[in-house]
Parts: C-alpha cells; structure tokens; sequence
C-alpha cells in the first residue's frame, strides 16, 4: 500500500517513469531493512523544499534512512 501511495505522490509531482522506479526501490529497500530489523512501525514522511523532495522513513530505536531528490522541473 505504501508503495501505491509513493508512486501516485511521485506521479503527482511530475516524475518521469525511471525515477519513480528508482525511488520506490530504494524505499523498498528501506523497508525491508527495517522489516528485517524487527523494528516494527516507522514513519514516512515527504517533503518538498528548496526545489528538492526528500523522504524519510524512521523507525522507532531504528535508525533513519532517507533519499533527496531535485524536483522535476
């Protein structure tokens, strides 16, 4: 569901097909270190400012991973 939700988002804000392909693994990968982790819920947050978009995924006693990318134009 959480990768539905990313795409339509990254959709929404005018990235082309690879890029979406490329953010939504690296989440995956997020996710399933966590999952692997045990570290049970996260939060993930997105964030456009200063023409980048960054998304957070923390975990609770987790560490915290995040990618930044420049908006689309």
């Amino acid at each position: 569901m959480l990768g539905d939700l990313a795409g339509r988002v990254l959709e929404q804000v005018g990235y082309g097909a690879p890029a979406i392909a490329d953010i939504l693994g690296k989440l995956r990968e997020a996710l399933d270190q966590g999952a692997t982790g045990n570290h049970g819920e996260c939060d993930v947050r997105f964030r456009a400012e200063a023409g980048q978009l960054t998304i957070v995924v923390a975990y609770a006693g987790g560490r915290e991973w995040r990618v930044t990318r420049a908006l689309p134009d």
